[in-house]
């Protein structure tokens, strides 16, 4: 006689790696149109916007270890990881030291800004028009 019970485990674990692979493929759809929009004419103005701006769009942040986070973000030269000081350690230092940048791919923004415990679970398939949204908000704070 055939385990019912473990036969639905075994259903519901099959499930969850169709699911998985579909959110892969969508999370690597969504980084390469990423990669394609910033280097695009339209990415170009996108930068340009950030740059003029001075402002910078975060795709998510996560704990970096040692007093630090990593935040994810967009800015007017590009993809970026900022590592830096956070919470009482950057609170009581005197000096506080400058983040370490180093720069990501479409991919690494992505993820970041897939993962709920660090972009807020934002679904792959609308990642690039909340990317519009936010881009549209800054142009429309330009000063007159």
């Amino acid at each position: 006689m055939t385990d019912w019970r473990e036969a639905a485990a075994r259903y519901r674990k099959a499930q969850s790696s169709e699911k998985r692979i579909a959110l892969n493929n969508e999370i690597e759809k969504t980084a390469h149109d990423l990669a394609w929009f910033l280097n695009s004419e339209k990415g170009d103005e996108a930068l340009k916007l950030l740059a003029a701006s001075g402002l910078h769009i975060i795709f998510g942040t996560e704990k970096a270890g040692n007093g630090k986070i990593a935040v994810y973000l967009l800015n007017g030269t590009g993809l970026w990881k900022s590592v830096e000081a956070t919470g009482s350690s950057a609170a009581y230092e005197k000096q506080r030291p400058s983040p370490q940048l180093s720069g990501i791919d479409a991919m690494a923004a992505i993820t970041v800004a897939v993962n709920p415990e660090t972009g807020g679970g934002r679904s792959p398939d609308r990642i690039m028009a909340w990317l519009r949204n936010e881009l549209d908000a800054i142009a429309e704070r330009a000063p007159a």
